[in-house]
C-alpha cells in the first residue's frame, strides 16, 4: 500500500541545542553512575540518549491539501497541520551556504581556507505573493530539485513557478501540470 503523504526530512539545524543538551546529558549521567549517584546518572544517561534522534521535517497530505512541519522525538511526529489553500505555488530558489570547518587567524572569523560553499536547492511551497514561504527540503543537484518540485507539484495539482515576489499578475510558469 502506498503512503499518501509526501515526507521530506530536513535536518537538525533548529534543534540543535536539544542535540547538545542531550550529549551533557549523556556525559554528566556517566560521571554520576561511577560516583555515589548512580541511579541520577542513569536517569540522565537515558534522558539524555532519548534527545540525541531529534530532528525536523515535513509532511505533505495531498489529498486533504495540508501540511505539517513537525518535530520527530522518539518516533512522534509533534507539530500542527496547515490548511494549504492560500500556497500553492512551488518554487525552487537557489542558496549558496557556506560551511566551515575550521577556525582562521581570528577566532571568531572563518578564512577562506577553511569553508566550503555549496550551492543547494530549495523547494518551498508559497502563497500568490512569493513573501510566505514554507520550506520542504533542500536538494544539492539541480535536476534532482527541479524533479522533486515537479512531483510535489503534480500531487498537489499546482505548477512549479518562477520566484516573482509580489506580482501576483506576473505569474511564470516553468512546469505546467501534466496529465501524465
Amino acid at each position: 500500500m502506498k503512503d499518501k503523504y509526501l515526507h521530506y526530512k530536513q535536518g537538525r539545524d533548529h534543534v540543535l541545542f536539544v542535540v547538545i543538551v542531550g550529549v551533557f546529558l549523556i556525559f554528566v549521567g556517566i560521571v554520576l553512575i561511577g560516583s555515589s549517584f548512580p541511579i541520577l546518572g542513569l536517569l540522565m544517561l537515558g534522558g539524555g540518549i532519548s534527545l540525541l534522534p531529534v530532528f525536523e521535517g515535513v509532511i505533505i497530505d495531498p489529498e486533504a491539501r495540508r501540511i505539517k512541519n513537525y518535530v520527530n522525538w522518539l518516533g512522534l511526529k509533534i507539530g500542527p497541520w496547515h490548511s494549504l489553500d492560500n500556497h500553492g505555488d512551488v518554487l525552487v530558489l537557489s542558496v549558496k551556504k557556506k560551511y566551515g570547518y575550521g577556525l582562521g587567524e581570528d577566532y571568531h572569523d572563518f578564512s577562506d581556507n577553511h569553508t566550503i560553499s555549496l550551492k543547494e536547492y530549495d523547494i518551498y511551497l508559497a502563497n500568490p505573493t512569493h513573501y510566505d514561504k514554507w520550506l520542504i527540503c533542500s536538494i544539492e543537484n539541480r535536476n534532482k530539485a527541479y524533479a522533486e518540485a515537479n512531483d510535489i507539484a503534480r500531487a498537489l495539482g499546482t505548477e512549479v513557478v518562477q520566484f516573482n515576489p509580489g506580482r501576483r499578475n506576473k505569474r511564470v510558469v516553468l512546469f505546467p501540470v501534466s496529465s501524465t
